[in-house]
């Protein structure tokens, strides 16, 4: 997001010698009012939104050839959010999405989010995973729905009232 601040950030694991052994980790708070409307006397916040644009795979034609990616990926994510005093979200089950693809027993695609609240902080855990880099055509419609999990995600509002 352009009107995005950066309070502060940490990397780690950036280093040349940790690809491919140890996760690159951003750690990083952030301020924007970009994310929230305001609808009579609610918020809406746009949290899903805070993942940024993700890939979307809507088609009607039916796939042909396989999909290829350069690498396996996994993403896992932590997103907090505090809660202003006085204030509570509704409608946060919108936030759960669980949806994945194993084949023989083994879990290939995974898109997870599940949230708590504690400590007047709404935390947000997102587990994303590819483990297959050539997709064939007899599994694509289970990896689209994967990745449009991700990309429905990126549509979920959570509504903010006072208590």
């Amino acid at each position: 997001n352009e009107n995005l601040e950066i309070v502060d950030k940490k990397v780690y694991n950036d280093a040349a010698k940790d690809f491919g052994s140890k996760p690159l980790q951003i750690i990083a708070n952030l301020k924007s009012e970009d994310f929230v409307d305001k609808a009579g006397n609610k918020y809406l916040f746009k949290v899903g939104e805070v993942l940024g644009p993700q890939q979307e795979m809507y088609q009607e034609k039916a796939r042909k050839l396989p999909v290829e990616n350069e690498f396996e990926r996994a993403y896992d994510r932590k997103i907090i959010v505090d809660v202003p005093e006085g204030y509570q979200f509704k409608n946060l089950d919108n936030i759960n999405i669980d949806e994945s693809y194993a084949q023989d027993g083994v879990e290939l695609f995974m898109f997870k989010s599940t949230y708590t609240i504690e400590n007047n902080q709404l935390i947000i855990f997102i587990k994303e995973y590819y483990n297959k880099n050539i997709v064939p055509v007899p599994i694509y419609e289970e990896y689209r729905t994967v990745i449009n999990s991700a990309a429905n995600f990126n549509k979920v509002t959570v509504v903010l009232e006072k208590k």
